[in-house]
């Protein structure tokens, strides 16, 4: 009877061992994995639009912000120029079991832009010309942490 019980202990510290908490930096870290599609009409009315999708972890799990909070915690630039492309108020992931740290994939909705010319007035309706669009993106956490800055694969974005 002994030996029985020796050996559910050693057998519970076995399978224990194995099961390891992710050991994530509680600075958030970004990782781009694609878009839905490879090219989106320009325009100014939101009526194309891309589906940006990025994984992250972070440490403590503080990622988003509540129902009642204005702060923006993803935020995204336009290469072309600098200039910003969306700023997003990701919802507050639950603590509740967080504090091993979080993992999870974002799937955005990117709308359309217009095409940038430096010969003629943007947004024009060129049919044989279209843009290379790429992004640069970062997240900040509640705590202040800024991740990692990703750059996405490039989007040809139709000027006609």
């Amino acid at each position: 009877m002994k030996s029985i019980v020796i050996y559910i202990f050693i057998f519970g510290s076995l399978i224990t061992g194995c099961i390891n908490a992710p050991d994530f930096s509680n600075t958030p870290e970004i990782t781009f994995i694609g878009f839905n599609k490879s090219t989106m009409l320009q325009g100014d009315l939101n009526t194309d639009s891309v589906t940006l999708i990025i994984d992250f972890t972070d440490g403590d799990g503080d990622i988003g912000s509540t129902a009642t909070s204005s702060k923006l915690n993803l935020f995204i630039y336009d290469n072309r120029n600098g200039f910003v492309y969306d700023n997003i108020k990701l919802p507050e992931i639950p603590q509740d079991g967080a504090f091993n740290g979080v993992k999870g994939t974002i799937q955005l909705k990117l709308y359309n832009g217009c095409c940038l010319f430096d010969d003629k007035p943007n947004c024009s309706v060129v049919p044989s010309e279209s843009n290379e669009l790429s992004f640069d993106i970062y997240m900040i956490d509640k705590a202040g942490n800024q991740s990692n800055t990703i750059t996405t694969s490039v989007l040809e974005l139709v000027c006609g």
